[in-house]
C-alpha cells in the first residue's frame, strides 16, 4: 500500500543555512569586486595626486629658475630648489621601486617628501606593486620615465644659474643662454607632463570604468542568484504545500475510513471538539446539533470505570514528565442502552508555565469485539464450555495458589470431589443432548448449594471439584445436604431426571499440606464412596490409605504372580441328584502366596478383573483344564464336565482373539462338550452383538453356557431364552437359609419349574446340611454342589473322592421318589409365583447375596 508523503522533515537553521550559505558567498563576491573596483579607483586617484605634484613641481621649478635669471633673487632661487625637489623626489621613488628588490619604503619616504598623504603614498605603492608591469599603468610610468632626463637637466641648469648669478663675471649673453635653455627645458617638460597626464587621465576612466562595469556585473550577479533562489523557494513552497494538501487529503480519508474517532478538548474552557465517528461508535444516525462536554462524556462511561478514566486523565494533565500518550479501556453506554468497549488514546500537546495540559487531544477506537472475543478466549482457556464452570487446569492452578496462600495463613479449607452415579445410564437411556443439559443443571445446583466459598470445577465427564474456602465443624452435614440434593428430579424437557452422586472429601490441612497428595486423599475418599454402592459421602480417614495401600500391593504382588504362574486349580464337585454321582465338577484358581499361603479367588479376582490381569489367569486356567481333561475323562467317564468362568469383560473385542482360540481348540479336539462356560448376568445385561457372536462361537463347539449367580442381578427372565442358556445356578444366597415353608424355599422351587419349563437344568450351589440337600431334591434340582459334598480339591484327590463317593453311591441321593402331593404342591407354588418371580428375587436378593466361597469345613 502506498506510504501516506509528507514534507522532508529538516532542520529550521539547515534549512535557512540552505539560503544564507549562497546568499552570503554572492554578497562577499560582490563586496570584493566592488571593493577591487574601489581599490583600483582610490589608486589611479592617488596616482592622479602624485603625477599633479610632480608635473607642477617641475614646471614651477622652471618658472622660478626663469625668474631667478631674471632677478637674482635668492628667494626665487629656494622656490626653485623646493619645487624640483619635487620632481626629484618622484623620480628618486620611482628608482626605489624599480629596482630588481624594491625599497616599499624608500619610495614610500619620498612619495611623503613630495607633500602626498599617507593614504594616498600606500595607494600608490600598492598600484604599483600589483599594476606596475600591467599594459594598464604601463604607458604612464613610460612617460614618467621619459621626463627623468629632462628633470636632470633642468635640476643642472638651476646650478649652472647659480654659479652664473653668484658669478662676478656675469654677463647679459650668459643670462640669454641660460633663459634660453630654461625654455626649451619648459617647453620639452611641458611635453612630458602632457603625455604623463593624458595616460593617468586615461588610466583613471578606465579605472572608472572598471569600477562600473565590476559593480554592474556583481550587483547583476546578484540579481541573477536572487531570481534562481526565488524560483527555487517558490517552487519549493509550492510542492510543500502541493505535499502537505495531499498527505492532509490523504489523511482526511484515512480518518473517515476507520473507525477511530477524533477529539480534541480545550482544559481551560472545557470545550469539548469530536469528529462524526465519535457518533457513530455510540449508534448516533448524525451528530447532535450540540456538542457534549466534558461532564456529558463521563455520563456515558459506566460507573464502575469512572474511576479509572478520572485517574488517568488526571495524571496526564498534572505530570509534565509524561511526554507518551495514555490510554484506558472503558464502556460507554450507546443509545440503544447497551455498553460497548471503547479504548480511549490521549496526548497532552500544550502544557502551560508549570507543566500542566492545557489542551488534550486523543482517539476512541472501537474494541468491543475484540473485548468479547478475548473473553472468549479467556473463558475457552480457563473454563469449562459446557457448564460454563472452571476446567480442570485453572481449577489445579487455584488449588496450588490457595494451598500455597493457606499454609502461610494456617486456615483451612476442603477439597471436595464428586461423582454422578450410572451416568453412562443417563445418556443411553435419554442421548447425549439431555446427558449435557443434565450436567448444566448439576453445576446450577451444586453452585447454590455450596454458596459463595465455593470455587466449582467440572474435571472431566461426569466428575466435578469442589474448593470450598470456609468448611467449618459443619462440613459433613453440609455435603450430605448436597448429596441429598442430587436426589431431587431435574427438569429437563417436561422429563423429570433422577440421578445421585457419590462425594468424596479432603480437608487442608489436617489429612494433607500440598494440593497434589491432598487431590490424591480426595480421590481415595471418593472412589471408597463409590465402592459402597455410590449415594453416599465419605470423607477420608487413614484406613481408606491403608486399604488403597494393601490394594497396591497386593496388585504388585499379582502382577508377578502372573509372570511366574503361581497358580493352581482346585475343583469342586456338582452331584447329580438322580444317580448320587459326581458327574461335574467348577474348576476354581488358588493363587498359590509365598507367604499367605493359598489365597481364595474372592480375594484376588475382583482386583485382576479391574486392572486387566483376568484375562491372563483366565487364559492360564484354561490350558491347565485343557491339560487335566483327559485324566478326568479317564478316570471319570467320556461324559465328565468342567465349568469354567469367565468374567463379562473377556467378552470385549480386546478379548476376542482369546475366545475364538478357546472355541477352535475345544471344537478340534472334540472336547467342546466337556466343557461348560459359566458367565454371569451381568454379560446378559450389558450383551453386545459381539458377545452373542462368542457364545455363538462356543456353543457350535458343543460347550454348554452356564449362568452363574442367578437370582442376583437384574437381568430379564427374556434373556434366558434369548441366549440360549443350559444350566441355571441358584446362588447360595438363596441356599443358606433354606428351610421348610420358607420364602427361600418357594423362590427356588419357583426358580427350578421355571428352569425346566424353558428346558434349562439347574444347579444349586452352596449345599451345606442334608436338609438343604433333601429340600432341593424335593423341588427337583438337577445338580447340587456345595462343601456338604466336597471342598474344592485338587485334580488327584479329586480323582479319589469320586471313586470313593461313586462306589458307596448304588441309589439315588434321595430314595423315595416325589409323591404326587408333592409335585402338585411344587407346581402350583410356580403358578402362584412365576408371574411375580423376578420381583420376588430382586426383593430377596439384597439382603441374601453373600460370599462367594467360605473356608473348608475342619
Amino acid at each position: 500500500m502506498e506510504q501516506l508523503e509528507r514534507p522532508a522533515t529538516i532542520a529550521p537553521w539547515r534549512r535557512l543555512m540552505r539560503f544564507l550559505v549562497p546568499f552570503g558567498v554572492m554578497v562577499l563576491l560582490q563586496l570584493a569586486l566592488t571593493f577591487a573596483a574601489l581599490q583600483l579607483v582610490s589608486g589611479t586617484r592617488a596616482f592622479t595626486t602624485a603625477e599633479s605634484a610632480w608635473s607642477n613641481g617641475a614646471r614651477a621649478s622652471v618658472l622660478y629658475l626663469k625668474k631667478y635669471l631674471h632677478t637674482r633673487d635668492p628667494y626665487h632661487y629656494a622656490n626653485f630648489r623646493k619645487s624640483l625637489q619635487v620632481a626629484l623626489d618622484g623620480n628618486a621613488a620611482k628608482a626605489a621601486m624599480d629596482r630588481p628588490e624594491p625599497d616599499w619604503d624608500v619610495a614610500e619616504a619620498h612619495i611623503r617628501d613630495m607633500g602626498i598623504e599617507d593614504q594616498d603614498v600606500r595607494q600608490i605603492a600598492r598600484m604599483y606593486r600589483l599594476f606596475g608591469q600591467s599594459p594598464t599603468l604601463a604607458p604612464a610610468l613610460a612617460q614618467w620615465e621619459d621626463s627623468v632626463p629632462v628633470i636632470n637637466r633642468i635640476r643642472r641648469l638651476g646650478l649652472e644659474s647659480r654659479d652664473w648669478a653668484l658669478s662676478s663675471e656675469s654677463s647679459l649673453s650668459e643670462q640669454m643662454r641660460l633663459d634660453r635653455q630654461a625654455s626649451v627645458l619648459r617647453a620639452e617638460l611641458q611635453v612630458y607632463s602632457d603625455r604623463f597626464s593624458g595616460e593617468i587621465t586615461r588610466l583613471a576612466a578606465f579605472s572608472e570604468n572598471t569600477m562600473y562595469a565590476l559593480i554592474c556585473c556583481s550587483w547583476s550577479l546578484m540579481l541573477v542568484t536572487g531570481l534562481i533562489y526565488a524560483r527555487r523557494l517558490v517552487w519549493r513552497v509550492w510542492r510543500v504545500e502541493h505535499q502537505v494538501q495531499r498527505a492532509q487529503d490523504r489523511w482526511r480519508h484515512a480518518v473517515e475510513g476507520v473507525n477511530d474517532a477524533l477529539w480534541e478538548l480545550d482544559v481551560k474552557t472545557g470545550a469539548l471538539t469530536l469528529s462524526g465517528s465519535w457518533y457513530v461508535q455510540l449508534g448516533y444516525e448524525a451528530p447532535a446539533h450540540e456538542a457534549p462536554g466534558p461532564a456529558d462524556w463521563l455520563r456515558r462511561v459506566h460507573p464502575e470505570d469512572r474511576v479509572l478514566l478520572l485517574r488517568t486523565c488526571n495524571r496526564l494533565l498534572r505530570s509534565p514528565n509524561q511526554k507518551h500518550p495514555a490510554s484506558v479501556e472503558t464502556r460507554m453506554r450507546c443509545v440503544d442502552g447497551s455498553w460497548r468497549w471503547i479504548l480511549t488514546r490521549a496526548a497532552a500537546v500544550e502544557r502551560d508555565s508549570r507543566g500542566r495540559a492545557t489542551r488534550l487531544v486523543g482517539t476512541n477506537c472501537d474494541v468491543n469485539g475484540k473485548r468479547l472475543q478475548d473473553n472468549q478466549l479467556m473463558f475457552m482457556a480457563h473454563c469449562d464450555p459446557l457448564t460454563a464452570t472452571l476446567n480442570r487446569s485453572t481449577f489445579l492452578a487455584r488449588l496450588d495458589s490457595e494451598t500455597h496462600c493457606r499454609t502461610r495463613s494456617g486456615q483451612p479449607f476442603a477439597l471436595v470431589h464428586l461423582d454422578i452415579d450410572h451416568f453412562r445410564d443417563v445418556n443411553a437411556d435419554y442421548g447425549t443432548g439431555v446427558a449435557d443439559e443434565l450436567l448444566k443443571l448439576i453445576a446450577v445446583r451444586l453452585q447454590g448449594q455450596l454458596g459463595a466459598d465455593c470455587v466449582l470445577s467440572r474435571a472431566g465427564g461426569n466428575e466435578f471439584r469442589c474448593l470450598i474456602s470456609d468448611p467449618g465443624p459443619g462440613l459433613t452435614a453440609r455435603l450430605e445436604r448436597l448429596r441429598t440434593s442430587m436426589e431431587l428430579p431435574f427438569s429437563i424437557q417436561q422429563m423429570g431426571v433422577h440421578i445421585t452422586a457419590s462425594i468424596g472429601s479432603a480437608c487442608f490441612p489436617a489429612d494433607a499440606q500440598d494440593s497434589a497428595r491432598l487431590q490424591t486423599l480426595a480421590e481415595i475418599a471418593l472412589a471408597a464412596a463409590k465402592a459402597a454402592g455410590g449415594n453416599t459421602h465419605r470423607p477420608y480417614d487413614v484406613s481408606l490409605l491403608e486399604r488403597i495401600q494393601r490394594e497396591k500391593a497386593l496388585l504388585a504382588e499379582l502382577r508377578r504372580a502372573v509372570e511366574q504362574r503361581d497358580f493352581s486349580i482346585a475343583y469342586q464337585p456338582i452331584v447329580d441328584t438322580r444317580t448320587g454321582r459326581m458327574v461335574k465338577a467348577e474348576a476354581l484358581v488358588r493363587w498359590l502366596h509365598s507367604e499367605r499361603g493359598e489365597i481364595q479367588p474372592g480375594e484376588f479376582i475382583a482386583l485382576a478383573e479391574n486392572h486387566g490381569l483376568i484375562g491372563e489367569i483366565s487364559e492360564w486356567v484354561f490350558q491347565q483344564v485343557m491339560r487335566d481333561l483327559p485324566l478326568l475323562r479317564q478316570c471319570l467317564g467320556e461324559d465328565f464336565q468342567v465349568s469354567i468362568n469367565k468374567s463379562a469383560r473377556q467378552f470385549r473385542q480386546n478379548y476376542a482373539g482369546s475366545n475364538t482360540d478357546w472355541a477352535r481348540h475345544l471344537s478340534q479336539s472334540h472336547q467342546g462338550g466337556n466343557v461348560c462356560i459359566e458367565i454371569t448376568e451381568s454379560l446378559l445385561m450389558d450383551a453386545s452383538e459381539e458377545a452373542q457372536l462368542i457364545l455363538g462361537t462356543y456353543r457350535e463347539a458343543g460347550v454348554e453356557i452356564s449362568l452363574d449367580d442367578f437370582g442376583t442381578g437384574y437381568s430379564s427372565l427374556a434373556y434366558l431364552k434369548e441366549f440360549q442358556i443350559d444350566l441355571l445356578k441358584i446362588d447360595r444366597a438363596f441356599v443358606r437359609n433354606l428351610q421348610p415353608d420358607s420364602s427361600e424355599l418357594a423362590l427356588c422351587e419357583a426358580m427350578i419349574v421355571m428352569g425346566h419349563k424353558l428346558g434349562i437344568r439347574i444347579i444349586a450351589e452352596g449345599v451345606e446340611n442334608a436338609m438343604q440337600q433333601r429340600l432341593l431334591c424335593e423341588a427337583g434340582c438337577d445338580y447340587l454342589q456345595g462343601y456338604h459334598f466336597s471342598a474344592p480339591l485338587p485334580l488327584h484327590r479329586l480323582i479319589e473322592w469320586a471313586r470313593h463317593q461313586n462306589a458307596g453311591a448304588a441309589s439315588p441321593l434321595l430314595a423315595p421318589a416325589l409323591s404326587l402331593a408333592a409335585c402338585a404342591q411344587v407346581a402350583g407354588a410356580s403358578r402362584r409365583l412365576g408371574f411375580f418371580v423376578q420381583e420376588s428375587i430382586n426383593r430377596q436378593t439384597a439382603g441374601l447375596i453373600g460370599a462367594t466361597e467360605r473356608p473348608s469345613p475342619a
